[in-house]
């Protein structure tokens, strides 16, 4: 009877020591495949900062550029280079309002852009 108990326990020791390290291996698998989420995450910060970074230098090299005012009135009160033609007003652009134009335009559920100076 006592070698009944014996295997009988040997079984169940190793029934939990299966279903912990079975535990573990999947564990294991979360934890890598959350990593390699945020590592893409990262990549893909990194490309979209480097495309708006790209964009900011080339409207520094202009000195900022003019775009017809085409409803942009409400940022106005903060930029006085406005130009009147014939054809009609024109608003300098410079880098940083560009910068932000960029951010609120590309703003997506899964994308927000934190302008910090």
């Amino acid at each position: 009877m006592k070698s009944i108990y014996k295997n009988n326990l040997f079984i169940r020791i190793a029934l939990i020591l299966g279903w912990i390290g079975f535990e573990s291996l999947f564990y294991s698998i979360a934890r890598d495949a959350e990593k390699s989420y945020e590592r893409e995450l990262v990549k893909q910060a990194n490309v979209y900062y480097e495309d708006v970074k790209s964009a900011s230098e080339w409207n520094t090299q202009f000195g900022g550029l003019y775009t017809f005012n085409n409803n942009l009135a409400s940022d106005l009160y903060q930029h006085k280079d406005v130009l009147s033609t014939d054809r009609g007003e024109l608003v300098r652009i410079n880098p940083a309002w560009m910068t932000r134009m960029i951010a609120k335009e590309s703003h997506q559920e899964t994308l927000r852009y934190a302008l910090v100076s």
